[in-house]
């Protein structure tokens, strides 16, 4: 009879938490909201190429000052924005005329976030069976 009370007891999450230690989840740092890094730097990325590109144009409309090196930056303009910017906005129009945010990572935390708060609430929640 003590053996079947041993083995019906479920592992507390406290104990997992135990096990596993602290972790990027845990907040250590005391932030309020959750700090999205990978898509800020992504965003500081897309405002750098837009920087560049206007820099490359400013160089380009100057050729007295700059030189044959404006040839060469309105060159690199011109292809900065055919390969890279214009690819860019075409897809960020796309992604929101389809209802989708155009930044990927928080979609990817989303899909992580759903599986895994259901499987919590699924695997954790009191089921009124007796077991604490």
């Amino acid at each position: 009879m003590e053996q079947e009370n041993d083995t019906d007891q479920r592992i507390s999450p406290d104990c997992l938490l135990a096990l596993i230690g602290p972790s990027p989840a845990d907040n250590l740092e005391g932030h309020d909201t959750a700090v999205l890094w990978r898509s800020e730097i992504a965003a500081q990325m897309v405002k750098s190429l837009f920087q560049l590109r206007n820099l490359l144009e400013s160089m380009g409309e100057n050729p007295f000052f700059f030189g044959p090196m404006a040839v060469v930056a309105d060159l690199q303009k011109s292809m900065l924005e055919r390969f890279v910017i214009d690819p860019a906005k075409v897809m960020a129009r796309v992604l929101v005329s389809t209802g989708h945010g155009p930044d990927i990572l928080i979609e990817q935390n989303e899909w992580l976030a759903i599986p895994v708060s259901y499987h919590l609430f699924y695997n954790f929640s009191y089921r009124g069976d007796g077991m604490d």
